[in-house]
């Protein structure tokens, strides 16, 4: 629920205005909280994949200090299922490991 009031939050904050420079509003997957939504008419689906192969030690390294946020295997917040996820997507996009986002708002300027 946190995570929706954000979201909506970031659209308000982000509405369109002349002068605005930002460009490009995306959406990300957070293991367990996209895969047990119950909003079915706003699932998430992947438009913009990033590759993360050379970063993903690093990321592994960093999820390590949110400790209290991993679950045990199986389970979708698991390193595991991090792990096969970052695989799922780079499959999906050709590519080893990958994270994927929804653009929500895209403005060529």
């Amino acid at each position: 629920m946190d995570h929706r009031i954000i979201s909506v939050a970031t659209s308000t904050a982000f509405r369109p205005q002349t002068n605005e420079k930002w460009e490009k509003i995306l959406s990300f997957e957070i293991p367990s909280s996209t895969d047990f939504s119950n909003d079915v008419n706003n699932s998430f689906k992947p438009n913009y994949f990033v590759d993360v192969k050379k970063f993903w030690k690093l990321k592994m390294k960093a999820l390590k200090a949110y400790k209290q946020e991993i679950r045990m295997q199986p389970h979708s917040r698991s390193f595991e299922g991090i792990e096969n996820l970052a695989k799922l997507r780079g499959n999906q996009s050709g590519q080893s490991f990958t994270e994927s986002f929804q653009i929500l708002r895209e403005i060529k300027r």
